[in-house]
């Protein structure tokens, strides 16, 4: 999902089955440009209404599309941060989180360091990072991205964002809240549940609660996180 050498091969992988399972589509994936993609947005836009029900059938082309998208999305962060993922500027515009900062690239660049280490040597575990830094370096922006990227791509992920203050861990949450806001139709899941700032539970494609991001804060006096 990071490290380049693991996003080729799954995309490899992801290449193959395609193939076999869906021949009806165009293989390989195709890595779209970012303004074709936002013009594909724009050309699909009428597909479905606000509720999310279909309008009109898909040509082979957008069905493609799609379904690229959707699987690229899952095999590589970097990809769908560039294209779909929204920010809040200091102006309050909602703008591309692309192009990154310096500092968010040197942080992405050790999680695929880490990521390529844990393939190669069968690491059970997940990427874990307790990060050090000064202040206005983008690194609570990225994982918010990072954050509602994973909750919104893999199934049955539960995410949290908490900080000493509950207030500032709803200001984060309203970060990843926009981006899934801002997120095109096809690779938005349907929710379940939504209270904003605290709690977002996504239906997986069963229709069934499947990944979710609640809010909780180190003053927390629950003893523990809830559901």
């Amino acid at each position: 999902m990071f490290a380049p050498a693991v996003v080729a091969a799954r995309e490899a992988t992801v290449n193959d089955r395609g193939r076999a399972t869906n021949p009806h589509i165009d293989w390989p994936l195709r890595r779209t440009p970012i303004d074709e993609c936002h013009a594909w947005r724009d050309q699909l836009a009428d597909v479905v209404d606000d509720e999310g029900t279909r309008l009109r059938a898909l040509t082979k082309a957008e069905e493609t599309f799609i379904l690229h998208e959707q699987l690229l999305a899952k095999i590589d962060y970097r990809y769908t941060a560039e294209r779909w993922h929204v920010i809040a500027k200091e102006t309050q515009d909602a703008e591309s989180i692309a192009p990154l900062w310096a500092s968010q690239e040197l942080f992405l660049a050790r999680i695929a360091a880490l990521e390529q280490h844990h393939v190669e040597t069968s690491y059970p575990d997940g990427i874990l990072i307790n990060v050090l830094k000064a202040r206005q370096l983008g690194l609570s922006t990225l994982t918010q991205s990072l954050l509602a990227h994973r909750v919104t791509t893999q199934t049955s992920v539960r995410g949290l964002t908490a900080v000493s203050d509950q207030e500032q861990s709803k200001y984060l949450m309203s970060m990843a809240e926009l981006i899934v806001r801002e997120l095109p139709w096809w690779l938005k899941p349907k929710e379940l549940f939504h209270e904003k700032n605290q709690h977002i539970v996504f239906a997986n494609e069963q229709g069934e609660p499947g990944s979710s991001v609640i809010v909780e804060s180190g003053k927390s006096m629950k003893g523990a996180l809830q559901d």
